[in-house]
């Protein structure tokens, strides 16, 4: 009996011995893919990490269609299930199995089962459309989760979806140059710049001269003119040198919105004319007063305008400027007017200037290369102004400032700029001239102080144009034009 009991012992301890080792229980490897990229390959993380989440960039009004893959990576077969998160009014996603079913319901109640082979992988695609009104950036993200139904391990991953920026571009015509420009908003505001950026690539074997710089003419939707920067380019810098495979940044001349509704923008570099950009402009449902428009872009800090305030209509006021700096020069008699346009949701506001106070009405162009109104060979000397502002209800944005001087005699004309509220000395030159500033994006107005002229002498040389733009860094930029 004894021996019997140690035979049924040693048959039950080899029974543990001979029995197959359990299977290891499968995990299931969610991954997101959008040819060529793909993300949350081997990596299981229920919490959904950085790296499980992949950026899709859909155009407004257009469909992408991203995957998301499940990857048995056990060796048994394994069903799970999978939860995707529902779209909305801004993207719309509808699921889709192997078969392309809709299977949406199923999906956004976490009822989608999927059977996956040891080994293998089973997906589904969301079908996901970006509404048309949408601008560039980060819409929204969209999050898949699988569950294993027998053992519970799970697995998540995410699509990020978003509007990519207008991106153009075009070759010259014997394919030696690349020029491409992007534009980062759809949408823009009245006041703000395009935020357009060019670049230039070298397509060839061999160093290539070109110009680099760029430039946008833009339309309103029914074709009428609007702006135009195109005529800047001839007073660029020379053309340089742009190694084989090289890509410069060019240096685009930008401007400021003004103009409501729809804009059609065709950019140009290098002499390439590219494919025609549309931006919305935003519009506002509050109106903005002209009185009030008036008022405020004379309110800006430093400006002169505040010695001679326009009335609310935009009627003459004269007043007395004295130097910035305190220089011992006589002062200069001003007369001030404005003239305002109304806008849907906002309003320009151009405000002119002239000196001494008793001239006639001169008003400058907001380009310098329109026919202004010629100075008198003989006559007072004088100077006048004009600087255009975008007023909305939020916000005062200067656009564009022209200065001209009339300074015949003896002595010294001294220059002060306003950059940023604040008053300095530019400099000061010879009598004896006429000249001419722009700022070409409002952000520097100039102040030629001629009353130390002494016009008992006439001799007279050429007017002098100087263009004045601000870059990225708030650095001014002037070039001196014929």
């Amino acid at each position: 009996m004894r021996r019997f009991g140690a035979i049924l012992a040693l048959l039950y301890a080899a029974s543990f011995l001979i029995a197959p080792a359990a299977a290891a229980a499968p995990a299931p490897d969610l991954v997101v893919r959008a040819w060529p990229h793909e993300a949350g390959l081997g990596v299981i993380d229920p919490a959904g990490g950085p790296s499980q989440v992949l950026r899709v960039d859909v155009k407004p009004g257009r469909t992408a269609y991203p995957e998301f893959a499940v990857r048995n990576t056990g060796s048994v077969p394994m069903t799970v299930r999978m939860t995707g998160e529902a779209g909305g009014p801004r993207v719309r996603v509808t699921y889709r199995d192997e078969a392309w079913h809709d299977v949406t319901d199923e999906v956004v109640a976490g009822t989608f089962g999927l059977d996956v082979p040891a080994g293998k992988e089973r997906s589904i695609t969301a079908e996901t459309r970006v509404a048309r009104d949408l601008d560039t950036g980060p819409v929204r993200t969209l999050w898949v989760e699988i569950e294993s139904v027998r053992h519970g391990l799970a697995d998540r991953a995410g699509v990020r979806v978003a509007v990519p920026p207008i991106r153009v571009w075009g070759t010259d015509f014997k394919g030696t140059l690349r020029c491409e420009a992007t534009f980062p908003h759809r949408y823009v505001r009245p006041g703000d710049l395009t935020g357009v950026s060019m670049r230039v690539t070298n397509l060839t074997d061999d160093p290539l001269y070109a110009y680099t710089i760029g430039s946008l003419v833009i339309h309103d939707a029914d074709g009428r003119l609007l702006d135009d920067t195109d005529d800047l380019l001839r007073f660029g810098p020379f053309p340089g040198p742009i190694d084989p495979g090289e890509t410069v940044d060019v240096w685009s001349l930008d401007t400021r919105v003004r103009w409501p509704g729809a804009l059609r923008i065709r950019p140009r570099c290098a002499g390439i004319r590219l494919p025609e950009v549309r931006l919305q402009v935003e519009p506002s449902d509050v109106d903005v007063d002209g009185a009030d428009a008036i008022e405020r872009a004379v309110a800006v800090s430093g400006s002169p305008f505040q010695e001679c305030p326009p009335g609310p209509q935009g009627e003459p006021a004269t007043g007395v400027l004295t130097t910035p700096d305190g220089r011992n020069l006589p002062p200069m008699t001003v007369r001030c007017w404005a003239e305002v346009g109304d806008e849907d949701g906002f309003a320009t506001v151009d405000l002119f200037m002239v000196s001494p106070d008793d001239q006639p009405a001169y008003e400058l162009g907001e380009s310098p290369f329109e026919s202004d109104p010629p100075i008198p060979d003989t006559g007072p000397n004088m100077f006048a102004a004009r600087w255009s502002f975008v007023v909305t209800p939020h916000r005062v944005r200067a656009w564009r400032s022209v200065m001209r001087v009339h300074a015949l005699g003896e002595g010294r004309v001294y220059d002060y700029e306003l950059q940023d509220g604040e008053w300095r000395t530019g400099g000061y030159g010879t009598c004896g001239f006429d000249g001419y500033f722009q700022g070409f994006l409002g952000d520097l107005f100039v102040l030629d102080w001629y009353t130390g002229c002494d016009p008992g002498a006439v001799e007279r040389r050429a007017a002098t144009r100087i263009l004045a733009t601000v870059d990225a860094a708030g650095e001014v930029r002037t070039r001196t034009l014929p």
